[in-house]
């Protein structure tokens, strides 16, 4: 366990000797098999593995106030412990930009899920002539599925009561549904409502249905872009709803790369299960609508009637109900 400046002493001496020298990052968080996997893949592609963990201060803008579980003193700790580790220090910034500047590995090593093309200390490898070592994720372990287990087998362990004013609910999934989808939407002057949108939550508004928004937003786990950034859009559609009168009950997100297995990103049904173990909700009556294929298959397996919205009718989809918009799904649930 050093610090930076120390790592970069190490580097030199390493370059001196002819070694080639790897660099990876993360948090690593709740130490797990599919972390020693990683670093045991990565260590086979250079003679020497220097790991920079993420601070505990930029861990929680990147993943929220919650995390990380261990600290990063900790964290590093037992990276630095691991056979394929050859250096270990904590750094805070929220990507790897200056520390590839600073160290020009002979290697930058990621995760598979990640596109070279949008990995922003890409163009600082290639411009000294280094090279970028994608390691394929084969283990569908993961520090949040192991929270997310912990979580829901905790609220499992008892008996969850239902008041005697429980509600039906639509759940509406958020890009594409509510609002158009620009692909990793993240800034706020470029929300935009779908047509009939603001109508059809005007109806919704005056029924008796509770409204869940239910999202994933893989583009967080990607690093594209932020929680706050996440936030931001949800305060510009709260501000597009506002005229409809529409009081949404809560937001779920999923903020996990693909290479983050867990139980809330759909079409997993973690994000419908958490609203109703923290809400008094019926599934009885209750309705999924979502674009895609992923949002139908979570309402199916979670026992709600599902409405799928694309304008191509000829795709075929297992929802229960196929429409053009927001506006004929509430119809549809509504009745009228």
């Amino acid at each position: 366990m050093l610090d930076r400046d120390a790592v970069l002493a190490l580097r030199e001496e390493w370059r001196r000797e002819g070694l080639k020298v790897g660099f990876t990052s993360g948090v690593f968080d709740l130490l797990h098999v599919g972390h020693l996997d990683y670093l045991q893949k990565s260590r086979e592609y250079c003679d020497k593995l220097i790991v920079a963990i993420n601070s505990d201060s930029s861990v929680k803008q990147n993943k929220g106030e919650q995390r990380p579980i261990i600290n990063e003193e900790q964290r590093a700790g037992l990276i630095a412990g691991l056979k394929p580790v050859d250096a270990v220090y904590v750094f805070s910034d929220l990507n790897n930009n200056l520390n590839i500047e600073l160290l020009k590995p002979d290697l930058y090593i990621k995760a598979g899920d990640y596109d070279i093309s949008r990995l922003s200390s890409a163009p600082i490898v290639q411009a000294y002539g280094g090279g970028i070592q994608l390691i394929p994720v084969v283990n569908d372990t993961s520090s949040t599925s192991i929270i997310e287990s912990v979580l829901s087998k905790t609220v499992a362990s008892y008996e969850r009561i239902k008041s005697l004013d429980a509600r039906k609910v639509v759940f509406l999934d958020r890009d594409g549904v509510i609002n158009e989808d620009l692909g990793y939407l993240h800034d706020p002057e470029k929300f935009t409502l779908t047509p009939s949108c603001l109508e059809a939550m005007t109806l919704l508004a005056k029924s008796d249905y509770a409204v869940v928004v239910v999202t994933n937003q893989t583009g967080i786990g990607l690093g594209y872009f932020s929680h706050e950034d996440f936030f931001q859009v949800n305060r510009a559609m709260f501000r597009a709803l506002k005229p409809s009168g529409i009081s949404l009950e809560k937001i779920y997100y999923c903020p996990h790369s693909f290479s983050e297995p867990c139980t809330c990103r759909k079409p997993g049904v973690g994000m419908l299960q958490r609203a109703f173990n923290e809400m008094s909700l019926l599934k009885e009556g209750s309705y999924m609508v979502g674009d895609q294929e992923s949002d139908v298959q979570a309402g199916k397996d979670f026992g709600v009637k599902t409405i799928r919205i694309h304008k191509d009718k000829s795709e075929e989809t297992a929802a229960d109900h196929s429409v053009s918009s927001i506006l004929d799904a509430v119809k549809v649930i509504l009745g009228c």
